[in-house]
């Protein structure tokens, strides 16, 4: 993979100082600015991917006419809690 230069970061003092009292043992700041810059990257397209599935969603909600009540994700997802802890309280006893 071919490699190239990032513009150049000029940033305050305090933040340099920061960023590097959490630097790894054997990070260096150039490596954490790039994995900075890479989870940024990752965040972005996971949020873009999101919200496109949602708008897909709403899209064939109001296409089929088939919704789902918040009160019944609910009542679904205390459903499925309840369970987990009742097999977790198995798991202890």
């Amino acid at each position: 993979m071919n490699s190239t230069e990032l513009p150049s970061l000029r940033a305050m003092l305090e933040l340099r100082q920061k960023a590097q009292s959490v630097l790894r043992p054997d990070e260096t700041l150039t490596r954490f600015m790039i994995d900075a810059v890479n989870d940024q990257i990752e965040f972005r397209l996971a949020k873009a991917d999101f919200l496109a599935r949602g708008l897909a969603s709403a899209a064939h909600a109001d296409d089929s006419g088939a919704y789902v009540t918040g009160a019944s994700v609910i009542d679904q997802l205390e459903t499925k809690l309840t369970q987990s802890r009742a097999r977790a309280q198995l798991l202890i006893d």
